[in-house]
């Protein structure tokens, strides 16, 4: 989940991650954990004995709501004590442009074979 809230993050572009991977701001830190929650609550639920009930239903839609907005850049979260130094999406670069002769296979240039 912490993977899944950061590329929310980073996908807003307001706001830079802290440089450990395993952080994510405290603001967001109790929509983490009921992520986590629910999850675990719908993969114990094979049988039907776990289901989840409609308060926290919707309070799953308001948190991946809230989500949404972190990705469209609609809300900023505070930045980290530790920023990121270099950006954790590569720059597109251009591909090489490789020219080489044209193989030219014939009897002769090839010696017998």
């Amino acid at each position: 989940m912490v993977a899944r809230i950061r590329q929310e993050i980073e996908a807003g572009g307001k706001t830079v991650l802290s440089a450990n991977p395993a952080k994510i701001p405290p603001s967001l830190r109790r929509i983490g954990l009921r992520m986590v929650l629910r999850e675990g609550q719908s993969r114990l639920n094979a049988v039907g004995a776990l289901p989840l009930s409609e308060d926290e239903r919707s309070e799953w839609k308001e948190d991946l709501r809230y989500l949404e907005r972190i990705a469209n850049g609609d809300i900023t979260v505070e930045a980290p004590d530790d920023p990121a130094v270099t950006p954790t999406v590569q720059a597109a670069s251009p591909s090489p442009l490789i020219c080489a002769r044209p193989r030219e296979w014939s009897r002769s240039n090839q010696d017998g074979t």
